[in-house]
């Protein structure tokens, strides 16, 4: 299966400003209706689309599009003729002083007639060889004057800048000062605009003065300020027909068909840079529509503003409020602190540290409780009731504490979202509706519609106990080892409890060296120990393991310690919540269609900032025009 053709970067431009006029359209008809401003966008966005379209239809034809502009009786006529070599066709060229001379059609001219005409466009047939060779195929275009008035007649001229990717803008020097020069130029953005100054000079002279020269350069100079997007190439300087030849003026005509060879032959020559022109007028056109819009939105965005930024601020600042209570306020996150320490302590602990691993545990599980459990051990009834009842409620706080930061929270932080944003949405379709007239509706249970999510929540959580494991990692990486205390505890224990039985071990052995050398032994010589005395020897032994057990665990879990672990965790976790902000990787997302169709209005230039013209259409610099040598 062959792959399918690669689309031009025109072909794609318009592709994106068809695509973005749909949605401005959509947003408009969601917000606004059909009441304004909606008529007024919905006519600008069709007609650069139409423009957009038919510039793109015009110029991928073989035939490279060439139109002539400028106002009634500037001379464009004269001009047009002197594209053509045959005499006959010159003459059926409108040209002329004269009203009766003057053309209001678009009159187009070449072998081949361009695209999609319509009614006021005329054509007028002429083979390669009727006409002056450029180098490539071209249809030259003569557009009526851009003064003549009527709706026609303008509709006809906008069809004009819209049909070639190369205008000439014919002008004579009378006529350098006309505010309507400007007005043209700045309805060509990023179109290459070739000025062709018609001057009065004494006959033969190819050359304008010095006075008009400077004149040029001044109003050029103007002209780039005043449109700055439009790409204004050096300036034609062509000699006035009645004054360069009075007598003969074919010659004007074969000097202007030299002049014009010179001059277009290399501009038409490269397609690349004819592509790049076109992607880059049509990047043009769209960006000076979204500018168009946002003039009409003006009004509307200064009384959205207030409700706006109370929007904005609330989903701004709602996530990390919420995301606080993932592991609690200050007492929570202490408590969860101290159970992960806790079972620190207890994992690094050797299981043949006996018994101090087993009275660890025990000393974990009651604790707060601890005085309770050494009446316990005297027998009181009411202590082993109160021990019993500390321990369970340790169990449930250790078991809250693990399980926060594993709940899923997205049910009830949406649901916290939906009650802090249900007044600010409720008073922005409020103002939506009396800006269509429409009636207002109630404000019972309006935060039940308000549909909101938590971006990248399940993927905070994770991060963020992460970062409590590191967080605990990094403080026992800078402490003695839990299992020194365990050494010590245990070697405590075997000191202590190894008298007793160093004692019966020492009778029994010597008891069964008696019988070894054949004494008369009976059973009751071996030692027989009561059960008493060992019990009494394990306590006695178990105190001091007891003793080191309370040391160790009270130190590891100190208070102060415990409240800066939590502080140092909650640090990260607000400076991770700002970066995952600044990253849109955690964000409240609001999912309601009068407000998604606000936000595509009021920021179009997200659209327009996706969009990046070529290289060589953006950074060419208009080139001023020539010295007179």
């Amino acid at each position: 299966m062959s792959a399918p053709p690669a689309r031009s970067p025109s072909s794609a431009a318009l592709a994106q400003l068809r695509q973005w006029c749909e949605q401005v359209l959509a947003a408009v008809h969601q917000v606004f209706g059909d009441h304004p401003p909606a008529p007024a966008i919905r006519q600008l966005c069709r007609q650069v689309l139409e423009e957009a379209q038919l510039l793109l239809a015009r110029t991928a034809t073989v035939a490279v599009s060439v139109v002539l502009l400028g106002r009634t009786a500037s001379g464009k006529g004269w001009l047009a003729r002197c594209f053509l070599r045959d005499p006959a066709l010159r003459s059926a060229i409108p040209s002329g002083q004269n009203s009766a001379d003057r053309s209001a059609h678009l009159l187009w001219i070449g072998p081949q007639p361009p695209p999609q005409r319509e009614e006021g466009e005329q054509y007028l047939p002429a083979s390669a060889e009727q006409m002056l060779d450029l180098g490539v195929p071209y249809c030259l275009g003569d557009a009526p004057g851009f003064s003549t008035y009527g709706e026609a007649a303008e509709r006809l001229h906008r069809r004009a800048l819209a049909s070639a990717a190369l205008k000439i803008l014919v002008l004579p020097q009378e006529s350098l000062r006309d505010a309507g020069v400007v007005q043209l130029l700045r309805q060509l953005p990023a179109a290459r605009v070739l000025p062709a100054i018609r001057f009065r000079n004494q006959p033969g002279q190819t050359q304008p003065r010095e006075q008009t020269y400077q004149d040029v350069l001044h109003h050029y100079q103007l002209w780039q300020q005043a449109a700055p997007a439009t790409r204004l190439l050096s300036p034609l300087w062509i000699p006035d027909a009645d004054c360069y030849a009075p007598h003969d003026p074919n010659q004007a005509i074969t000097y202007t068909q030299k002049l014009l060879q010179d001059t277009l032959t290399p501009l038409l020559a490269d397609s690349q840079q004819r592509q790049q022109a076109l992607e880059a007028e049509i990047h043009a056109r769209h960006e000076q529509l979204r500018r168009s819009v946002e003039q009409h939105l003006e009004e509307f965005r200064q009384r959205l503003q207030p409700i706006l930024a109370k929007i904005d601020d609330t989903l701004y600042s709602l996530p990390p409020q919420l995301t606080r209570q993932m592991f609690g306020e200050d007492v929570p996150l202490a408590a969860l602190v101290r159970v992960r320490l806790r079972a620190h302590i207890f994992h690094y602990t050797p299981p043949w540290c006996f018994p101090y691993r087993s009275i660890l545990g025990l000393l974990i599980l009651t604790s707060n409780a601890w005085d309770r459990l050494i009446f316990t051990l005297t027998g009181s009834i009411p202590s082993l009731v109160a021990v019993v009842w500390q321990s369970w409620k340790n169990v449930r706080t250790m078991g809250k504490a693990m399980a926060r930061q594993r709940l899923p929270l997205a049910a009830y932080l949406q649901q916290q979202a939906r009650e802090a944003l249900a007044v600010p949405l409720q008073r922005l379709r409020q103002t939506l509706a009396a800006w269509r007239d429409e009636e207002v509706r109630p404000e019972q249970d309006s935060y039940q519609e308000v549909k909101v999510r938590i971006a990248g929540l399940d993927e905070f959580q994770n991060r963020c106990r992460s970062l409590l494991e590191q967080t605990l990692a990094e403080h026992t990486a800078r402490r003695r080892s839990p299992w020194l205390f365990a050494l010590f505890a245990t070697l405590a224990f075997l000191f202590f409890f190894s008298g007793p039985v160093v004692v019966i071990y020492r009778q029994y052995i010597e008891t069964l060296w008696q019988v070894f050398r054949g004494e008369p032994v009976s059973w009751s010589d071996f030692p027989r120990p009561d059960f008493s005395m060992i019990f009494t020897s394990f306590i006695l032994s178990v105190i001091p393991v007891a003793l080191i057990a309370m040391i160790a665990l009270t130190g590891f879990t100190r208070r102060r310690l415990v409240e800066h672990l939590a502080s140092s965790f909650r640090q990260k976790i607000d400076a991770v919540t700002k970066q995952w902000q600044q990253q849109a990787m955690l964000r409240l997302e609001l999912h309601d269609p009068q407000w998604e169709a606000v936000q595509r209005l009021l920021h179009l230039d997200g659209v327009a900032a996706e969009r990046k013209p070529p290289e060589s259409a953006s950074s060419a610099a208009a080139k001023p025009p020539p010295s007179e040598s």
